[in-house]
């Protein structure tokens, strides 16, 4: 990770988050120095259009992770409807398909980044 902090912000939202999560983009320096990974639960039948909706909120880069991203300061990864992710050794990852339900998973996520950053993640 390049982000100097080496802190990671991971945040979970429900389908009517999005203008809280707008609100949070579009208030961002465009030197933020840590990655975000934003993970919004919506009915798992329906594609997601956070990339969309955001991507014209910020000027951070923002990207749907679609295997293994790198993790790095400055740019928001967003998890894709009816996929769960984990965090890595700097790195977001989709996991196998299972049958847990809801996907996305927060607790998967949050879980994940707290045994990877530890006291440098900020939820």
């Amino acid at each position: 990770m390049t982000d100097a902090a080496g802190r990671l912000v991971v945040i979970g939202s429900s389908a009517g988050g999005i203008d809280a999560l707008i609100r949070l983009v579009s208030g961002l320096p465009p030197n933020f120095p840590a990655p975000i990974v934003i993970a919004q639960h919506l009915d798992p039948s329906r594609p997601s259009r956070l990339n969309e909706i955001l991507t014209g909120r910020t000027t951070l880069p923002v990207r749907t992770v679609t295997d293994r991203d790198n993790l790095h300061g400055g740019a928001i990864f967003v998890v894709p409807s009816d996929r769960n992710v984990e965090i890595t050794d700097h790195a977001v990852g989709i996991l196998d398909e299972n049958r847990q339900r809801p996907k996305p998973s927060v607790d998967i996520l949050f879980e994940s980044a707290a045994a990877s950053f530890g006291e440098r993640l900020i939820a």
